[in-house]
């Protein structure tokens, strides 16, 4: 190459001619000893390895930011590797303390009823024990239609449904608890002829999961909020209450299976309720909201609504 130059010196226009593709190579080799540097990085798991973009060449910067999208997506990967092993930890440690809990009461009220013969006694033994199998078969009938919600493996008939009546018969299942709890229900904006196209078996869990949720963690002795909203195409069926404290965590953390806002977990259940009513509303073609702002909570659920022509 030098040979060719020293020869051709006399020839300025040949010179130039064989400096530029020259530079052009010289150009191309640097930008690819970057790439293959950033690479060699990556290939050692160091994903945090950049260059600057003053280095990089207009020419190959679609090459780099593929690249940088790939080192991305790895890391995403990642990430959601290390969450998912994160989350079947805590659901094995909170699914065995859930389990364990109940087991350990049936275990120790029938080892006290073989070693007394207090008919009174025996007979309030028995009721916890009948309390703690219903907590067990709860919990089971939690775990199975969670896991059949979150596959979709469940039947979904949807019909219409009159808004204002379900939530009257909801509010009145639970209206004892309720009034246990010293809690206000106020409902606002109900049209007694709104209909919404839902699975009423399934609207009707929805409701009890979500009832369930506020006698639990609501603040006694305040209000609760049942807004019904509704647009051209949609019913929006909006819940907000104080909870008994604020919800350090956020409204992600809070929709993972086996996750309670009570994270001593003293109050019973399964921490399954609000995956399960995201999950069914969504099987029906519905939309689930959650909004947590220190203790207020609130929920939103959307379903179709039914328009009579």
């Amino acid at each position: 190459y030098w040979m060719l130059i020293y020869s051709l010196r006399h020839s300025i226009l040949i010179l130039g001619l064989i400096f530029l593709p020259a530079i052009g190579i010289l150009i191309f080799m640097k930008q690819f000893n970057l790439l293959a540097n950033i690479i060699d990085e990556y290939a050692k798991g160091n994903f945090d390895y950049t260059i600057s973009d003053k280095y990089i060449n207009t020419v190959f910067a679609k090459q780099f930011d593929n690249l940088y999208q790939v080192r991305n997506s790895v890391q995403r990967a990642i990430k959601e590797k290390i969450k998912s092993e994160h989350l079947k930890t805590e659901l094995i440690t909170n699914v065995s303390h859930d389990l364990k809990t109940p087991l350990t009461s049936i275990l120790n009220y029938a080892q006290i009823m073989k070693n007394q013969n207090d008919t009174l006694k025996n007979k309030q033994y028995i009721d916890k024990i009948i309390h703690h199998v219903n907590r067990l078969q709860k919990l089971t009938e939690d775990v199975l239609i969670s896991s059949k919600a979150s596959s979709g493996n469940i039947r979904v008939q949807k019909k219409e449904i009159n808004c204002a009546e379900i939530l009257a018969q909801a509010i009145s299942e639970f209206d004892q608890k309720f009034k246990a709890q010293k809690l206000k229900i106020i409902v606002n904006g109900v049209n007694e002829r709104l209909l919404i196209l839902a699975d009423g078996d399934l609207l009707w869990r929805i409701l009890n999961n979500l009832f369930t949720n506020i006698t639990k963690y609501a603040l006694a002795k305040t209000r609760v909020y049942i807004n019904v909203k509704e647009d051209d195409d949609k019913v929006y069926i909006i819940i907000e209450n104080v909870s008994k404290a604020a919800l350090n965590i956020s409204e992600e953390e809070l929709m993972e299976r086996f996750v309670q806002g009570d994270a001593s977990r003293n109050q019973e259940g399964s921490g399954l309720g609000l995956s399960i009513v995201k999950s069914l509303v969504e099987l029906q073609d519905g939309h689930f909201n959650l909004n947590i702002t220190g203790d207020y909570f609130q929920v939103e659920i959307t379903f179709k609504k039914v328009i009579k022509k």
